[in-house]
């Protein structure tokens, strides 16, 4: 007598009775399906930074090469935005302090110019209007879906911008900006603005002397 196989099931399952090879295959599937989640950034790493412009006395650092999205998260995690540039100057700034930082190679800046809410419409990740753009000649062109993120081209002279994909594969390095902000000078409302310091009478012959004063008054 042959002896039966069972094929034991949960309920509600539709699972079938699978050659070994049809079953590897759909292994291998599941298994690049969380990895590709697993693997695909959420926020990025801080390569290089900070360093201040001294024309408009802002922040800005390099993020590691990643999306757009995650060099977006990580920028928002310190305060900031990718760069937003506003003239000329800046966007020359941007692209020879961080183009070759520390020595390195950085051919692919993101910046914070996006199209990705409304297509054709281009507006930058801190919320501001354009009032300088620097596009390549033909660009933005969306040559492929989604090319909703631009980003400086250091070999194309002047720091001209191109459209891409949040990711397609190329090694693109997010550049953020942190606005000036006067919290240091604002420390010190907390230093006293008036005391009074009592008649004293050291001894130059002790090794120490204490000298008495109030602080009546808290600062304004």
């Amino acid at each position: 007598m042959n002896p039966v196989k069972y094929v034991t099931q949960s309920r509600g399952s539709n699972m079938k009775n699978q050659s070994p090879m049809a079953f590897l295959v759909d292994a291998v599937i599941i298994l690049f399906l969380i990895f590709s989640a697993i693997s695909t950034p959420v926020f990025s790493t801080i390569i290089g930074g900070p360093v201040v412009n001294s024309t408009n006395g802002h922040t800005y650092y390099l993020l590691d090469d990643t999306t757009w999205t995650a060099s977006e998260n990580e920028a928002i995690s310190l305060d900031g935005h990718l760069v937003t540039i506003n003239n000329e100057e800046e966007n020359v700034w941007v692209a020879q302090t961080f183009g070759h930082f520390g020595g390195g190679n950085y051919p692919l800046l993101w910046i914070g110019l996006n199209d990705a809410a409304v297509e054709g419409t281009f507006v930058w990740a801190s919320g501001e209007q354009p009032t300088y753009t620097n596009w390549h000649s033909g660009e933005p062109n969306g040559a492929f879906p989604s090319e909703d993120y631009a980003h400086i081209t250091i070999a194309y002279g002047n720091g001209e911008w191109v459209d891409r994909r949040d990711e397609d594969g190329n090694k693109l390095y997010g550049v953020v900006e942190l606005p000036f902000t006067d919290a240091i000078k604002s420390r010190f409302n907390d230093i006293r603005i008036q005391f009074v310091l009592y008649q004293n009478h050291p001894n130059p012959f002790n090794p120490s002397t204490t000298i008495s004063f109030d602080l009546p008054r808290a600062s304004e």
